[in-house]
């Protein structure tokens, strides 16, 4: 989510800062769910884009899960029932712990105009959310 100044929206989640997210839910429309995760976050959307589809293999997992990436200008819509902060993307890049997350978000804001896909594996440190990431499948463009 970015505001009007072009900053990207960052929520703590576990002490650390990330990009918005949630839990798709198979009975609600991908409109309804990214309209219910700006509002929880006191926002409200005023242009969505598809930027990218990713698959994650996870070493702990045993199917490998397809996150859809969306950006969106925002307008803010009141309180945030969590922790919020805007920043301006580059001081973003440096605090997300996530090495796959800043790559996505390096890439959406090195590329607006386009839609790509890709596929990383996750190796997870022990007893943690963090690891590192190995590329499968570099960023490609699903434009035509």
């Amino acid at each position: 989510m970015l505001n009007e100044k072009g900053e990207v929206l960052l929520v703590e989640f576990d002490g650390e800062w990330e990009i918005p997210g949630g839990r798709y839910k198979a009975d609600e429309t991908q409109k309804s769910f990214l309209n219910s995760l700006a509002a929880l976050h006191g926002q409200k959307p005023t242009q969505l884009k598809l930027n990218g589809v990713i698959t994650f293999h996870h070493d702990n997992r045993e199917r490998p899960t397809t996150m859809m990436y969306y950006s969106s200008v925002v307008k803010t819509n009141g309180e945030s029932k969590r922790n919020i902060k805007w920043m301006p993307i580059k001081e973003a890049l440096e605090i997300i712990p996530y090495q796959e997350m800043v790559e996505i978000v390096k890439h959406v804001s090195d590329h607006p105009n386009e839609t790509f896909g890709g596929a990383m594996r996750i190796i997870y440190n022990q007893n943690q959310r963090t690891g590192e990431f190995k590329w499968i499948e570099p960023f490609y463009s699903l434009n035509n």
